[in-house]
């Protein structure tokens, strides 16, 4: 389920699978939305499940540049603010409020005067657990990430801070390695480079997820051949890039295993025979967080007897 309620009408959007902005200021989630008269997003606590009814922090991810304009922010009933995001330079700029911990309302409006620039918004509880941010890119190839200005990505990466990056691309890049686009070598060089521009200098932690088993991929046949390279393409990356590497494929039960996850009740896998359903995606997400424990569990245990061995 969405940990939030969102409803959003009138904004202009480029995505940077459409490499639509010359600008490469794409933002951290690879949208940047235009304002426009008549603009307007509310987001807004759950009111029922066990995740998304509390946010103690809000916090608004945006840019200014020669032809910004008003925006207008409203936090639930009482609290409401006008930022003016026209600046000479294109320009990276945030916004938070720290609440009462509770249910809380946000409405971001456009004013009608110029075409402000928004990348997204952030809630947030103080925990305790993980933050996951889960940067959709539907329908990209992984190179569409290269489009992504450096500054401005490695500003975005700072701001947000992550201690783990996970990459899980390569669906439909399946569908450039059975026409002949890339071969194995070419994409594994290809996700190098990838990985390498959204690490920067910082060089975070990083995890390479494979793609899941495919038997199809819109109108064309995925073969076990084809599986099999792209996971190669994708370990060697990873290992190239010092990154852990999870192949999900053999987690699933190796090549075909798609057919047999479709066959679940309930069906862990689409007709489509390439993406997973909720529940299968909720078995993968299980199948990799024990594998992850497995090795933390597996590095600690070593770890104490090192240090039992130095004593």
């Amino acid at each position: 389920n969405n940990a939030v309620l969102l409803v959003a009408e009138g904004w202009h959007v480029c995505y940077v699978a459409y490499k639509c902005d010359p600008s490469g200021h794409y933002g951290y989630g690879g949208h940047v939305f235009r304002g426009r008269p008549g603009a307007r997003t509310v987001i807004r606590t759950r009111t029922r499940g066990a995740v998304g009814r509390n946010v103690r922090r809000v916090e608004l991810w945006y840019g200014a540049d020669p032809r910004g304009g008003e925006l207008e922010i409203q936090i639930d009933a009482e609290m409401r603010q006008v930022f003016d995001t026209r600046a000479d330079t294109r320009l990276d700029r945030w916004h938070g409020w720290d609440l009462a911990p509770g249910p809380h309302r946000i409405a971001i409006r456009d004013r009608g005067t110029g075409r402000p620039r928004v990348y997204g918004v952030v809630f947030e509880t103080d925990g305790p657990g993980v933050v996951w941010d889960t940067i959709s890119m539907i329908g990209a190839f992984a190179r569409r990430v290269l489009e992504l200005e450096p500054t401005h990505l490695a500003a975005q990466m700072q701001r947000r801070r992550p201690d783990l990056l996970v990459f899980n691309f390569g669906g439909n890049d399946l569908r450039r390695m059975v026409v002949g686009d890339v071969d194995r070598d070419k994409f594994a060089a290809e996700y190098r480079r990838v990985i390498a521009h959204v690490r920067g200098s910082r060089q975070a932690s990083c995890l390479v997820v494979s793609i899941n088993d495919h038997a199809e991929a819109g109108e064309l046949a995925i073969s076990r051949r084809h599986n099999l390279e792209m996971v190669a393409a994708q370990r060697e990356a990873a290992l190239a890039e010092g990154c852990g590497f999870f192949d999900a494929i053999a987690a699933m039960g190796g090549p075909g295993s798609i057919r047999t996850w479709r066959r679940h009740d309930p069906p862990w896998a689409e007709p489509d025979l390439q993406h997973l359903s909720m529940a299968g995606r909720d078995r993968l997400g299980e199948l990799l967080f024990a594998a992850m424990i497995a090795r933390y569990e597996a590095w600690h245990t070593r770890s104490r007897a090192a240090v039992a061995g130095v004593r």
